[in-house]
């Protein structure tokens, strides 16, 4: 119904069309860094990697473009490549590499643990953002034998200042934890609104649970791609 819009404050809805009706409404964006750096970045890191995690589709992006820079692709052979969430592992696909383990979901790196073998262990480099929160991260993937080498390949920042749409909308959706604040900077008297408070992954949820707000995951259909 019209009134149960849904306003999308990720950078793509393409995947979340089936949660509509939609208004895309995005609180960031999100750029690559200078390609110099991070061609840089792979020559400094990638030798020594047991592979890389992928975090998100532009992750994907951004590094291959360097990979293609420095004119030899060879460098992936032998590195596990891993994905966060399917539609990660689509774009690894869209760029002929296959993900040799990917979350099936929405949850994160969370979801992602729980596909690795037991000896799935080493250094992996994680192309991220550098909004990324990489300590709780690199805490994360400790527990379970992975030394992450988070590397800054992207940018993400706020999009420009505008009022909320005219229309009206009763769900906001939050694609990540930079989405929430972002959103709740810009628009502080959102905190009081009457609205569902909608979260992508668990790091997201917590980012809005810490601000009193009642929230919830956002539950993937059978058929959502990521």
């Amino acid at each position: 119904p019209v009134n149960h819009r849904l306003l999308f404050t990720g950078t793509d809805p393409e995947n979340f069309l089936a949660y509509g009706p939609l208004l895309h409404w995005p609180m960031i964006e999100l750029s690559p860094l200078d390609l110099a750096q991070r061609v840089a970045a792979i020559k400094a890191h990638l030798p020594s990697a047991n592979g890389i995690i992928f975090p998100s589709r532009i992750a994907v992006r951004v590094f291959v473009e360097a990979l293609m820079q420095t004119g030899d692709v060879r460098a992936l052979q032998g590195k596990q490549l891993l994905a966060v969430g399917p539609s990660t592992r689509d774009e690894l696909a869209a760029c002929g590499l296959r993900a040799d383990a990917a979350a099936p979901n929405l949850g994160g790196l969370e979801s992602l643990m729980g596909e690795l073998s037991a000896n799935a262990g080493g250094v992996y480099l994680y192309p991220c953002s550098n909004e990324s929160p990489k300590s709780s991260r690199v805490e994360k993937m400790r527990d379970i034998g992975i030394e992450l080498r988070p590397v800054d390949f992207y940018r993400n920042q706020p999009t420009a200042h505008q009022p909320l749409p005219r229309l009206a909308f009763d769900r906001v959706l939050f694609t990540s934890s930079s989405t929430a604040e972002a959103y709740f900077d810009r628009y502080p008297d959102e905190m009081t609104a009457a609205r569902q408070w909608i979260a992508v992954g668990p790091s997201t949820l917590k980012t809005l649970q810490k601000k009193g707000l009642t929230s919830k995951l956002l539950i993937p259909h059978r058929r959502h791609a990521g």
